[in-house]
């Protein structure tokens, strides 16, 4: 009897254990926008609800400086000024050698790596932690010792404006707001004229425009009678992409991924051209008869 109940209790354990961990393959570590591989390594869990990492590979990537004393089984990582620390089978968490902090989960070894709470030592190294619940994903950021800089709403409405073409009193419906992002802080202006609506992306730091949406709005015109003309030819579809190619300032050799395609929207031919340079992707509506730009879209990925 006695061998039966020490059986069962072994078999709770491990189911309390098994309860406690998720699925490792499910735990994504970004660091500074940039994902950490851990094919072939002991990945992160998730234990009681808090991400353990594999802890060279994550403060390594951070740009920290990690130590482990084999004597007392503490590792440690130091960045900008602070020492993190943390010993096997503890919570406790000191900064310069000082304990000002607990864990919900101790250190651990698994599979021969050194198992640490991800957001406890980061955040006392002064680095922002979020996790997407979605994903699965902790996002671990340096912080910027210096406050991004803002070239401000009148000047991103500026160079909107500027980059379209349009005087400001031409410009309706003027919106502008602030988008914080990761990458850092985007501009989003929009407004419109009679004929178009415009979208910009702009960097809120330094004024650089990421990315242009421009659609021709429909409006009725009541034509005016004129004398019968000889149809205007058509662009071909090599036309149109040496138009958009024109004014994007490149050659069809510094080019990939090439498209182009015609369409009807609101009973107006067009091209569809598009095209890649490196990271940077182009998309043009080009006037079939005339033409004429109608809309462009640039987006640096």
């Amino acid at each position: 009897m006695k061998k039966l109940c020490t059986l069962a209790l072994s078999t709770i354990g491990i189911a309390v254990l098994a309860s406690s961990v998720s699925a490792a393959d499910n735990v994504k570590i970004s660091v500074n926008g940039s994902f950490i591989d851990f094919t072939g390594d002991q990945p992160p869990i998730i234990q009681n609800g808090r991400t353990l990492v594999p802890f060279r590979a994550v403060f390594e990537k951070i740009g920290a400086v990690v130590d482990w004393n084999e004597y007392t089984k503490v590792c440690t990582a130091s960045y900008n000024g602070k020492t993190v620390g943390i010993a096997i089978d503890n919570t406790a968490v000191t900064v310069n050698g000082k304990i000002i902090a607990q864990s919900d989960v101790p250190a651990q070894i698994i599979n021969n790596r050194t198992m640490v709470p991800v957001r406890v030592l980061s955040e006392n190294l002064g680095l922002n932690v979020a996790w997407d619940n979605k994903t699965k994903t902790v996002s671990v950021r340096v912080v910027s010792e210096t406050p991004q800089q803002d070239i401000g709403e009148e000047k991103a409405v500026s160079i909107a404006l500027e980059d379209a073409g349009v005087d400001a009193a031409e410009a309706m419906m003027l919106n502008v707001k602030l988008d914080r992002e990761y990458s850092g802080n985007v501009y989003d202006v929009e407004f419109r004229t009679p004929t178009m609506e415009y979208d910009y992306e702009i960097d809120a730091a330094t004024g650089k425009i990421l990315s242009v949406d421009k659609d021709a709005e429909s409006i009725q015109i009541i034509p005016a009678p004129v004398t019968p003309t000889v149809p205007q030819e058509k662009l071909s579809d090599d036309d149109a992409l040496q138009t958009a190619l024109k004014d994007a300032g490149l050659d069809k050799t510094q080019v990939s991924r090439i498209k182009v395609e015609r369409d009807f929207d609101d009973g107006i031919e067009k091209y569809e051209v598009e095209f890649v340079l490196g990271r940077t992707e182009y998309s043009y509506e080009i006037n079939a008869a005339t033409g004429d730009i109608i809309g462009k879209e640039i987006d640096n990925d």
